[in-house]
């Protein structure tokens, strides 16, 4: 027999020997006592702005006029749908400040400006406002928006201010 075929067997035997010790028998296993932590929770769902409504508002006149031109009553019909969408959630008050500005008399200007608030409740209504919801008062000229001397026509001072009072329930 040949040295080279003597080798042969055993160097066969020691590659084996060496692939083997290479492999890994170790096993690992998971406990089934070990804890996963659980997923984070979720974020918190953002806050929503609070949405600002309005709960005043202003009309202008013409001079000596209690009635509303076209624009006026397409603003009061956008108040009233406000009014009616946004402020149900609570009983509501209504009040309606007739003003006047300077020119004319006193007594004579207290009247227009409870005849302006007037109109303006008339309309609200025909718009689906209670009726019993509204309170008129007039103020004359009593209580300028602008100062004024006296028979001065200032349009800023002819109006109705709407001011809508949530009341507790």
């Amino acid at each position: 027999m040949s040295k080279k075929s003597m080798f042969a067997p055993w160097g066969l035997c020691c590659m084996v020997l060496m692939l083997g010790a290479c492999s890994s028998t170790t096993s690992t296993s998971i406990s089934s006592t070990s804890t996963v932590p659980p997923p984070p929770a979720p974020a918190p769902a953002p806050i929503p702005k609070e949405q600002v409504i309005p709960n005043s508002y202003q009309l202008y006149f013409d001079w000596d006029r209690a009635l509303l031109d076209a624009t006026g009553e397409q603003q009061l019909k956008e108040i009233a749908t406000t009014i009616k969408q946004q402020h149900v959630a609570q009983p509501q008050q209504i009040m309606l400040n007739g003003h006047t500005d300077s020119s004319g008399s006193d007594e004579y200007n207290l009247r227009l400006s409870e005849r302006r608030a007037q109109r303006v409740r008339a309309m609200l209504e025909q718009f689906g406002l209670p009726y019993q919801m509204m309170q008129i008062f007039a103020f004359g000229e009593s209580d300028l928006a602008v100062a004024t001397d006296d028979n001065v026509k200032e349009p800023r001072n002819r109006r109705v201010e709407i001011f809508i009072e949530n009341k507790a329930q």
